[in-house]
């Protein structure tokens, strides 16, 4: 996959806000199923670092995306 091109477009027409909307847009597409796999997990980690978005940002994204879906554990 060709994760820098996608994330390089969006570095380039997205301030950081917008970066962190896409990151939580992403997480809830994860959730969508209640749950999320080891494959998306770590998707998610790619784009978010290469997005500029912390870890801690990252995993309060997930923690509210999962919360919003209904999603345990």
């Amino acid at each position: 996959m060709d994760f820098y091109h996608f994330t390089h477009i969006l570095m380039r027409a997205l301030d950081e806000d917008g970066r962190r909307r896409v990151i939580e847009m992403m997480w809830e597409m994860a959730y969508s199923d209640r749950k999320v796999s080891e494959f998306e997990d770590n998707v998610m980690w790619r784009v978010a670092d290469l997005l500029g978005i912390s870890t801690r940002e990252r995993i309060e994204l997930k923690e509210r995306a999962s919360g919003a879906s209904g999603a345990k554990g």
